[in-house]
């Protein structure tokens, strides 16, 4: 007998497949429950055929308890498709927890003997028997025995089981006893016994298998081999008596009609001692060749050892499968199946292909490196060495996706937790699953579900509301539970949100003081994100009773540790009474991971990309106006927030014991950080938590291959893991969560005078700069003559022929898209060098007046944001609008539009035109417009424009005096055009002050600003806002300004 179960293919190659068919089944019964009478019969031939197939593979491998149970849920389901059992609650119940059970047989089999099936098999007969009629019901008590010709009974069948197999849609009139030989009609034909059955499952109805022990008697060391290993199978068809055998390349001796009584009945001359017999004279005639072919004869001789091994090995598949004497040696040898399967993954066969593909590149590019290596031939060196790195990067690409799975093999898995838990607690709620085909490594995906499970019950527990609760709060009876993947910067996000009650935080402010977690000073002045985080502390838990799913104070802290260990953040927004969503950000691998390689001292680290948030470089007359120190913490001023910082070659040091330079006086932190010509910051995420790491060098980003600390080193918070570089040096990679907690870094939220202090100081600086701040394209008219354009005017770039250039009654004019695409050069109206003429120009294309015209120029150099000062005096003259100083060189800012009007005069003409019309239908009069403006440049041109169109213009310098105008001339302004960062009041709290009085509720209020986005439009409309536009943007500023003073705010531009 074989000792070990788990080199035994056949039944490895068994269960694996039984996994893939219950993969489903789950989401499958789900489905059916809903669909109740009216069902897809696809769905449930499905389920059938699944199950029916499990329990076609069981007979011959003995396992009773897994065949019993699939042959009682085939039963339910063949009830069901014949429209005899309607697929309710009750009954998907039962079907559900016999598919856990084998799942948990199929998945564990060394624990097989110790689950019962007993309950859910009385489930099962319950079920059917009020189903089925009285002569039916006595049919299940009867039993017909199947024999031999022998008289030895073979099979014992049900005969409900029996009439039901002739009758199925697949079975018929004929059932067959075959008898195969695994030596000679199945090994011999390279097939397995579980291919065999898996053909017959394919045209038949399949009763039942068995592998003849008895027949071929003890198999002890030494004992001779016996001729045959019979292995039988009862099935029911509807093929005729005279083709099966040739459907199953079988003699007719081996193929018995079963008739309905049950006796036998041979197609031939049936005696197993003349099939034998039969089968030892072909192997007799088979050697009687010429003496030259002897070496083929001698080859027979070779398969007898791989026989004995075959037969012994096969029948202790089936004898330790189905129970072997000694119960440690079966559960010592199907415990290394679960460890087979555990490693094993199923791949694409085109992505194989493509492996196999690459290695073939790979040695040919090898083999082209030794022989230029040896010639020295440097230049083909370089190229190869190009080459291998190419398709190492395809190889590894290829590599990684074999370990990718879809993480809807998690998510599923939800479907049947929601419904569970809403039966049990009587709650009503509606699971949306999206983004389940996005992939994540192997590793990941089995490590997810248990957090991701106790995330999605404290949703379902403490989130979403009663029924009756929600009503009482005017919101629909049933919750939405909504569990998303998506991919965003090389990563992949999960989100569950859920529209319940959200986290209260009066009671996580009381849970907290009574624990002695925190004071109440401190709670005091504690951000909401502050509070959220003391949902991650250990033993901490708001519920105010213990149930089966959670208030034991265990979960969120190894939810969040568990997800930390894979490189993943979590973040929660939540607001009261409406909701909360959790954000959970995790790599797509972690076997090779991005990273940003820096360095302290003389040593390299490693901090992964998934917790980079930015990089931050200080120079030296900054640092004491970016750097501030708040109580014995030191923060840099970044945008509109405070960060804690911490010097990573502290943390080398053990800061723990020797805070340094971070707990001492101003004039020590000068002496440290003023003394160095730059400060380099790695501004890092630790779950919800941000700080900026300062270290010594930001050398490179790069691909790292994760390996596990030695001994000495996972004690140390500081690191996650080691990597080797590339020039054989070993970089440690820093764990950015045990910094936080070695360095006991604290949110400066909690400082809320200073932090405010601070960020409003922040604000203020960055305020004029950011109002001023546009994005220019830099290009070249002529050679070293650099212009900017700002490019959010620009609507396309093209390069053109210079042959393709019409000149026609003195214009300028390519054919373009169909039409005329009209010219224009700077030397028209500026005092410039003129363009000199080229093979190929490029063209910028606008617009101007609803029409596209295109500014002719040498070349494009680049794109730049540009805060820096403008100068609108010195160089200021037609088509430029003022200069600025970029990259150290003099650039003259274009004016569009002003180099179009004044070729084109007529066009201006227009244009002035339509706004008459507009302001005559709206008021009569020469339209009055108010611009907010703080930036002086700006004003003058917006201004400038504006009145050149025939507007009356009032202007104010920030948010306070425009309201003030706007209260003083309530009856006169007819537009409001307002940028939106702005001394003493914002554009924001301007509008929305403006909203709050009722005269100007019908006040079109247009923003134009050079910082626009998503998020400050939502919040221009929130307050009232009608468009976002750019503040040089004229073309759009006076349409949208003629479309609002035609049509009011009722109909958006």
């Amino acid at each position: 007998m074989a000792d070990n179960i788990g080199d035994d293919e056949i039944l490895q190659l068994f269960y694996e497949e039984s996994r893939e068919h219950l993969d489903g089944i789950e989401e499958d019964l789900l489905s059916l429950e809903k669909q109740g009478a009216d069902f897809d019969p696809d769905l449930v031939n499905s389920i059938f055929r699944a199950v029916h197939t499990i329990k076609g593979g069981c007979g011959f491998f003995g396992l009773d308890k897994l065949s019993s149970l699939s042959h009682a849920m085939e039963n339910v389901f063949d009830r069901i498709r014949k429209k005899e059992l309607v697929s309710t609650s009750r009954i998907i119940n039962v079907l559900l927890k016999g598919a856990d059970l084998l799942k948990e047989m199929i998945n564990k089999p060394e624990n097989t003997e110790y689950i019962d099936v007993a309950t859910v098999l009385e489930s099962i007969k319950k079920i059917l028997d009020g189903s089925l009629s009285t002569e039916e019901k006595e049919s299940t008590a009867e039993s017909i025995d199947i024999k031999l010709p022998d008289g030895r009974v073979i099979f014992t069948v049900n005969k409900y089981d029996f009439d039901r197999a002739r009758k199925a849609e697949r079975g018929g009139s004929q059932i067959y006893l075959i008898e195969y030989d695994l030596i000679h009609d199945i090994e011999r034909k390279h097939k397995t016994p579980w291919d065999v059955i898996s053909e017959l499952l394919q045209l038949s109805v399949f009763i039942d298998s068995k592998v003849d022990i008895e027949g071929v008697g003890e198999l002890i060391e030494d004992s001779p081999i016996p001729a045959s290993l019979p292995f039988y199978v009862l099935i029911a068809t509807i093929i005729e008596a005279d083709l099966i055998y040739d459907f199953l390349s079988l003699d007719e001796s081996n193929v018995h009609v079963i008739l309905e009584d049950g006796s036998l009945q041979g197609l031939g001359p049936v005696e197993p001692d003349k099939t034998h017999g039969a089968k030892e004279e072909k192997m007799q005639i088979s050697t009687q060749v010429p003496k030259k072919e002897m070496k083929k004869v001698t080859r027979i001789e070779e398969p007898k050892a791989k026989e004995e091994e075959y037969i012994k090995e096969t029948s202790n598949a089936r004898l330790t499968a189905a129970g072997p004497e000694k119960s440690d040696k079966a559960e010592t040898d199907l415990s290394k199946i679960k460890k087979v399967d555990a490693s094993s993954i199923r791949v694409n066969v085109t992505l194989l292909d493509k492996l196999m593909s690459l290695a073939g590149e790979l040695v040919l590019a090898r083999n082209q490196l030794l022989q230029s290596t040896g010639t020295k031939n440097f230049d083909v060196i370089e190229k190869t060495v190009q080459r291998v790195d190419l398709i190492t990067a395809e190889l590894q690409e290829a590599i990684m996706a074999t370990r990718m799975q879809a993480v809807g093999i998690v998510f599923n898995k939800f479907n049947r937790l929601v419904r569970d838990f809403c039966r049990e607690k009587g709650k009503d709620v509606k699971l949306i699953i999206e983004g389940e085909d996005v992939e994540l490594d192997k590793s990941i995906i089995e490590s997810i579900g248990d957090p991701l499970t106790h995330l999605i019950r404290n949703s379902l527990d403490h989130g979403i509301e009663t029924p009756e609760l929600r009503e009482s709060k005017g919101k629909s009876p049933a919750g939405t539970l909504k569990i998303s993947a998506y991919h965003e910067a090389g990563h992949v996000v999960i989100i569950i949100a859920d529209d319940g009650a959200g986290i209260n935080f009066a009671r996580v402010k009381s849970k907290a003081l009574s624990t002695g977690i925190c004071t109440q000073d401190q709670l005091e002045n504690m951000s909401e994100k502050e509070l959220i985080k003391l949902i991650f502390r250990p033993g901490f838990s708001t519920a105010e009773k213990i149930t089966d799913l959670s208030g034991r104070g265990v979960g969120m802290d190894v939810v969040n540790n568990n997800l930390n260990k894979l490189g993943g953040t979590i973040d929660i927004a939540t607001h009261e009474g409406e909701g909360t969503t959790i954000k959970i950000k995790l790599p797509l691998t972690l076997a090779i991971i991005p990273s940003l390689l820096l360095s302290a001292g003389k040593e390299k680290f490693s901090i992964p990309q998934v917790n980079l948030v930015e990089l931050v470089r200080i120079s030296k007359s900054e640092i004491m106006d970016r750097i501030e120190k708040i109580g014995n913490t030191m923060v840099i001023r970044l945008r509109d927030r405070l960060l804690p910082l911490v010097k990573l070659s502290d943390v080398l040091d053990d800061c723990r014991d020797n805070k340094g330079d971070f707990t001492g006086d101003r004039k020590r932190l000068r002496n440290t950080l003023t003394d160095l010509e730059e400060v380099n910051i790695a501004v890092v995420m630790a779950g919800s938590f941000q700080y900026g790491v300062i270290v010594d060098e930001l050398l490179d980003s790069s691909e790292i291959v994760v390996k596990p600390l030695g001994q000495h080193l996972k004690k140390c918070k500081a690191y996650a893991g080691a990597t080797i570089l590339g020039d054989g040096r070993v970089a440690l990679i820093l764990d950015l969560t045990g910094i936080s907690e070695m360095m006991q870094l604290a949110d400066v939220g909690n400082k809320k005078e200073e932090t405010e202090k601070f960020a409003k100081k922040a604000k203020d600086e960055a305020r004029y700069s950011e109002s001023d701040r546009q994005t220019l394209l830099i290009v070249h008219n002529a050679a070293n003559q650099p212009f900017g354009i700002p490019l959010g005017l620009v609507a396309r770039i093209e390069k053109i022929k210079g042959a393709d250039i019409d000149n026609i009654g003195g214009r300028t004019a390519i054919k373009y898209r169909g039409g005329t695409l009209p010219l224009f050069k700077l030397e028209e109206v500026a005092s410039v060098k003129p363009l000199e003429k080229q093979d190929s120009y490029v063209v910028v294309v606008f617009k101007v007046g609803g029409r596209e015209v295109g500014l002719l120029l040498s070349e494009i150099l680049d794109v730049v944001e540009n805060d820096t000062h403008i100068d609108d005096i010195t160089f200021k003259q037609t088509g430029v609008y003022g200069s600025s100083v970029i990259n150290e060189r003099i650039t003259l800012l274009v004016d569009l539009y002003a180099i179009v009007y004044t070729v084109m005069p007529q066009w201006r003409e227009d244009r002035k035109e339509e706004i008459k019309l507009a302001a005559e239908s709206s008021s009569g009069g020469s339209p009055v417009v108010l611009i907010a403006e703080d930036s002086k440049f700006f004003m003058s041109q917006l201004k400038g424009f504006m009145e050149d169109a025939g507007y009356e213009v009032i202007t104010a310098e920030d948010g306070q005096k425009a309201y003030d105008a706007l209260l003083s001339h309530a009856e006169r302004i007819d537009i409001v055009l307002t940028d939106i960062e702005m001394p003493n009041m914002d554009g924001f709290e301007f509008t929305r002050k403006a909203r709050e009085d009722s005269r100007f509720s019908g006040l079109p209020i247009l923003a134009v600003t050079s910082i626009a986005g998503s998020a400050a439009e939502q919040k221009g409309a929130e307050v009232g806002l009608d468009e976002y536009m750019i503040k040089l943007d004229r073309d759009e500023i006076l349409e949208k300004c003629s479309h609002y003073l035609q049509n009011g705010r009722k109909k958006k531009a």
